[in-house]
C-alpha cells in the first residue's frame, strides 16, 4: 500500500511544499480451532458457551504484523525539514498476538 501526502512548511526563508510517499503493509492470520467458519464478522458458534454441557463456544488464535515507512525526503532539508532525523522515527513496526472467543450465536 502506497500512501501519500503533500505538506507544506513556513520557513524564514519562504514557503517549502513537497509531496512525500510513505510505504505501508499489514499481513493479518487467523484460525479457527474448534472448526467454525472464519470471516471479517466474527465467528458464531456451532454450539453457545455452556462448559457444564460440554460445549465451549468458538475460539481463534489471531496475529497481525505491519510497518510504516516514511519517506526519506521528510528529514532532508536541514531546519527546513518536515521531521528531525534526530527525535522522528522513520520506520515503526507492530506485532500482536492474540485469541478471540465466540460465546453465543449473534
Amino acid at each position: 500500500m502506497r500512501v501519500e501526502q503533500e505538506v507544506s512548511r513556513d520557513s524564514s526563508d519562504g514557503r517549502r511544499h513537497d509531496r512525500l510517499n510513505h510505504d505501508a503493509w499489514q499481513l493479518a492470520l487467523n484460525y479457527v480451532l474448534t472448526g467454525e467458519d472464519a470471516s471479517y464478522k466474527g465467528i458464531k458458534p456451532n454450539a453457545p458457551f455452556a462448559p457444564g454441557s460440554g460445549n465451549w463456544g468458538a475460539w481463534e488464535l489471531v496475529a497481525r504484523i505491519g510497518q510504516l515507512n516514511i519517506d526519506n525526503d521528510a528529514f532532508s532539508g536541514g531546519s527546513d525539514s518536515f521531521a528531525s532525523p534526530d527525535s522522528a522515527i522513520s520506520k515503526a513496526t507492530a506485532w500482536a498476538p492474540g485469541a478471540d472467543m465466540g460465546a453465543d450465536r449473534l
